[in-house]
């Protein structure tokens, strides 16, 4: 199930940059994911930020990571539509992880279909 899948990998918050950068949320992500591609060129970010979104293009194209996956979610979701998310997610997550190169994934626009 997408428990075991996700609880495979490593998960990181950005929020530890709060005090010291206080209100620049696209700075936060931009250090944190700026970590993880010291340890590692293959990516995988899901999320409903616009802030999320942004700064791992920024961070992949400055460390020219080859394997980046952008899983951009619906902000405020209701529950069925969060509900509907996670299951399009879980049906390709395998794939979309085991993809070598980038990936844009819009399942906020897939609600569309889905309604």
């Amino acid at each position: 199930d997408l428990v075991e899948q996700i609880q495979k990998y490593e998960i990181n918050s950005c929020q530890k940059y709060e005090d010291e950068h206080p209100g620049m949320y696209s700075h936060w992500k931009f250090l944190d994911l700026k970590k993880l591609c010291e340890k590692s060129n293959h990516i995988l970010s899901i999320g409903d930020s616009k802030y999320e979104f942004d700064a791992i293009e920024k961070v992949t194209n400055e460390y020219n990571i080859v394997c980046s996956k952008r899983v951009k979610l619906k902000s405020n979701p209701s529950c069925k539509e969060m509900s509907t998310q996670l299951s399009l997610l879980f049906s390709c997550f395998s794939y979309v992880y085991g993809y070598y190169g980038k990936i844009d994934l819009h399942l906020e626009l897939a609600l569309k279909y889905y309604q």
